[in-house]
């Protein structure tokens, strides 16, 4: 059995961490991370996006992938997770996991608008400043490059940004749709104007990052 394979290798390698949790004889949760993780830790554990919304593999799990981007500009993942649900009780026992594993909080952790996630992270890390990742207009691709353009833009800052963001909505004519006004209302948790003072490591801007790793992953798991 997997869990039996892994059990072995932490005999062999104790910088290995494998923690699990079995319900009736079912895998429910799982956290994985070797010597190569820790070592990137330490090195780069300041900022990371942390995005559960994939569930592509054939056994129905949610894959987590903690990401980063390292001073070469290639993605890293920190630790390698499975959740079966997306409870209150898997994120604490992920994240209290991945505490307990890398020892020290993160600087600046990036999430989607998941309101678990938000509790979750708040109670494990309550030292860490929680900001929400970059926004997609999927349905809007014609107004897509000038807002990424205005969402993205770090060098202006909250004033001027409130005057182009009403600037942009009159002149598309955007004032009905809901969503525009709801993500103006949570602007100081995720555009960058409001992050001038925080280095964020390019993960601000797209959730590509995630995934691709969930794509890699999947690629090469059984």
């Amino acid at each position: 059995m997997v869990i039996d394979k892994y059990l072995n290798k932490m005999k062999e390698d104790p910088s290995l961490t494998f923690e699990f949790i079995c319900d009736k004889g079912k895998l429910v949760s799982l956290f994985l991370a070797d010597e190569a993780a820790n070592a990137n830790y330490r090195e780069f554990g300041d900022v990371v996006s942390f995005d559960a919304k994939f569930r592509t593999n054939k056994h129905r799990t949610v894959f987590v992938p903690f990401t980063r981007i390292d001073n070469r500009g290639k993605s890293i993942t920190f630790a390698i997770n499975h959740l079966s649900s997306e409870t209150t009780e898997s994120y604490l026992w992920l994240l209290k996991t991945f505490l307990k594993t890398f020892g020290k909080q993160l600087i600046v952790v990036l999430t989607d608008e998941d309101v678990v996630m938000k509790i979750t992270i708040v109670r494990i890390f309550p030292d860490s400043r929680h900001r929400l990742l970059c926004a997609e207009l999927s349905n809007h691709t014609k107004l897509k490059k000038r807002f990424n353009k205005l969402i993205s833009d770090s060098r202006i800052d909250a004033y001027e940004f409130d005057i182009r963001w009403r600037s942009f909505i009159e002149d598309n004519k955007l004032q009905e749709i809901s969503w525009f006004s709801k993500m103006f209302d949570m602007r100081e948790s995720w555009i960058s104007a409001y992050f001038r003072d925080m280095p964020l490591s390019g993960l601000m801007r797209t959730t590509s990052r995630s995934q691709n790793m969930n794509y890699a992953f999947n690629k090469i798991s059984h």
